[in-house]
């Protein structure tokens, strides 16, 4: 199967999400219940870092990171 990496775009969103819904669905991929918008999931995670795999302009799979802090005890 060939593939591409690309930089995630908004207009990507709406498979990035039903991936995520996917995962939701297991209860092993998120702690989340639902998807976010993605005005929302946009705030919560870096502008870089952003990827989507793409096979014949469909999504398989999507990563970005977000922010965390963490603090020693």
């Amino acid at each position: 199967m060939k593939y591409t990496i690309d930089v995630m775009k908004s207009c990507d969103w709406e498979e990035v999400r039903d991936i995520y819904l996917q995962g939701i669905k297991t209860g092993m991929a998120t702690f989340q219940t639902e998807a976010p918008l993605w005005k929302d999931w946009d705030k919560s995670h870096l502008k870089v870092c952003r990827f989507v795999a793409h096979s014949k302009d469909k999504a398989l799979g999507w990563v970005a990171l977000s922010p965390r802090s963490v603090t020693e005890v």
